[in-house]
């Protein structure tokens, strides 16, 4: 099932299988690449557009879950919709029974805000570290302010440490500024034209290298934000 939400100025169309952010358009301009899916030796695997990572974002070396997590595979609650906003709700699975995830995907003139709230309702901490990976047109004009797009780097991914960045992909001016999600990942294996800019809270943090997630204890919440400002 699809959602639209939309303004006068943005429009953003949600699967609600994965939570995916399929399309996101300033007028009549794709900001996202439109979701796609690819054969990588064999296996079907998605590209475009924007899904949740969650509970983490990139491999897990510290459990059985598979890459960037199972929020992007499962069919997604509504809870509340309207013309520009939509709540989603998730349970747990997969050892994450009892842990309730929330996304809000909301519009604001020009600028497209999502809102990630994990409730622990059981009687066990989770760990917990996640993210989104949004897909941006890329082209030769592309460029990311204090970043160099050293191509061999981009496909092993560039970590930077910062809640703003700022780019240009085609006319548009683009900022993401981040609350809670402090650490940017940026990739792209050059399949198509596109670049992931990626807010993740801590990268590769379900690694045994850096095994550095939060931790969610019983009854707490976990609360990351951040918005995509079009000019």
């Amino acid at each position: 099932m699809k959602k639209i939400i939309r303004n006068d100025i943005l429009k953003v169309v949600i699967n609600i299988n994965g939570a995916f952010i399929d399309e996101f358009c300033f007028g009549e301009k794709n900001i996202f690449y439109p979701r796609f899916t690819v054969d990588i030796d064999g296996i079907q695997k998605p590209r475009g557009g924007m899904h949740p990572c969650l509970p983490q974002f990139g491999v897990s070396e510290i459990n059985k879950l598979m890459v960037h997590g199972y929020g992007r595979d499962l069919v997604w609650e509504i809870i509340e919709e309207d013309q520009n906003r939509i709540i989603l709700a998730l349970d747990g699975h997969f050892g994450y029974e009892g842990m309730n995830s929330l996304i809000e995907y909301s519009l604001d003139k020009n600028k497209f805000d999502v809102k990630l709230t994990l409730k622990n309702t059981s009687n066990n901490n989770f760990l917990v570290a996640p993210g989104f990976h949004p897909y941006f047109y890329y082209d030769n004009n592309f460029f990311i302010d204090g970043v160099d797009l050293n191509h061999d780097d981009l496909r092993k991914t560039i970590f930077v440490k910062s809640n703003e960045i700022n780019f240009r992909t085609g006319e548009n001016e683009v900022k993401i500024l981040t609350d809670n999600f402090n650490v940017f990942a940026i990739w792209s294996d050059f399949i198509e034209n596109y670049i992931c800019i990626e807010p993740t809270f801590n990268g590769n943090s379900f690694t045994k290298e850096k095994n550095d997630p939060y931790i969610l204890n019983v009854k707490e919440e976990f609360k990351a934000q951040f918005s995509i400002k079009i000019d």
